[in-house]
């Protein structure tokens, strides 16, 4: 729809669950598992693999899409309804009868300046779609940038679980899940406050079922290792 100053909103929903540049990123991410399982393509290798043609991932906002073909279908029934008058206006005038006898009279500059004189570009529908200039502002294109062409390639693909896979393999992923699944379990035993709170920090950044940072990045690695290494400092307290 658009709001009174102009600018278009789109409210259509795509076709996937999740947004579809998160569905690129994953799609991507396991093509690149799939030819890397044991040891992956290597840290921080996500940008380079990506990008490359056998795992080159791209689409479309489907809904975006859907929206556009409906939108310009019945664009183009208005505007054929517009043309069709004008038509009828000027078709009183000796010229365009003139023009009825004698199709040369298309390719005549004085008959084209006299046609634009009535706001016609050309007599001819199919042609007159041709001016961009009459069609600027009616017609909605199917290129707008977010909404075509969203591909898997990126930093990395937005979730922990998923770059481990295919940076490092099922080795890598296997360590930190352990890692989670093991905090998850001391969570639960009796220790102090103070080591659960520790613990608490890693299941939460560490959680799957989100979108994270780099796992590489230099600032999310001290909300990882930073409280990790008060417990190991303290290891023989859990």
């Amino acid at each position: 729809m658009k709001r009174e100053d102009g600018t278009l909103v789109v409210l259509h929903r795509d076709s996937t669950i999740l947004p579809r540049v998160y569905h690129m990123y994953f799609e991507t991410t396991v093509k690149i598992f799939k030819d890397n399982i044991f040891f992956g393509s290597g840290p921080r290798t996500y940008p380079y693999e990506s990008k490359k043609e056998e795992y080159f991932t791209v689409s479309s906002h489907e809904g975006w899409v859907k929206y556009v073909n409906q939108y310009n279908k019945k664009i183009m029934g208005e505007l054929l309804q517009i043309h069709k008058e004008q038509i009828d206006n000027i078709s009183k005038f000796q010229k365009y009868k003139d023009l009825k006898k004698d199709i040369s009279l298309i390719k005549n500059k004085e008959y084209s300046d006299w046609l634009k004189g009535y706001g016609l570009s050309h007599i001819d529908f199919d042609e007159r779609l041709k001016d961009k200039n009459w069609l600027y502002g009616w017609i909605l294109s199917e290129d707008l940038e977010g909404f075509t062409k969203i591909s898997g390639v990126n930093n990395h693909p937005h979730n922990t679980y998923l770059q481990l896979l295919s940076e490092t393999g099922f080795l890598g992923f296997l360590f930190v899940v352990a890692i989670w699944i093991f905090c998850i379990f001391k969570l639960f035993t009796d220790i102090e406050f103070y080591y659960k709170c520790l613990l608490l920090g890693l299941i939460i950044n560490l959680f799957p079922f989100m979108f994270t940072g780099n796992f590489f990045n230099g600032w999310l690695s001290i909300l990882y290792f930073y409280p990790l290494g008060f417990l190991l400092k303290e290891k023989k307290s859990l």
